[in-house]
């Protein structure tokens, strides 16, 4: 995302663990990020948002390309996952 301004960065995912209280991993990403200055990214911030609703992976996507269009009004030309090895089994 930071190498092509035409793209936003989308933090996916609901609440979903009791004991993280009430913020959604989408959010707590975010925050994470802001935290760390959007690990040097200049500029990022401003083309980052959430999706909070998600319960699984497939969620994650498909919430998210209706959130880009949320925010664009146009469905996204491609699509990046970043996610983690684990989650492949």
């Amino acid at each position: 995302a930071a190498a092509n301004q035409a793209s936003l960065l989308l933090f996916s995912g609901g609440k979903t663990r009791l004991a993280a209280g009430s913020m959604s991993e989408g959010a707590s990403y975010w925050e994470v990020s802001r935290a760390f200055g959007w690990f040097g990214e200049e500029g990022m911030g401003e083309r980052a948002f959430t999706e909070e609703f998600a319960r699984d992976s497939y969620e994650n996507v498909l919430f998210s390309i209706a959130r880009f269009e949320e925010l664009t009004g146009h469905a996204p030309r491609n699509v990046t996952v970043v996610g983690y090895a684990f989650k492949r089994e």
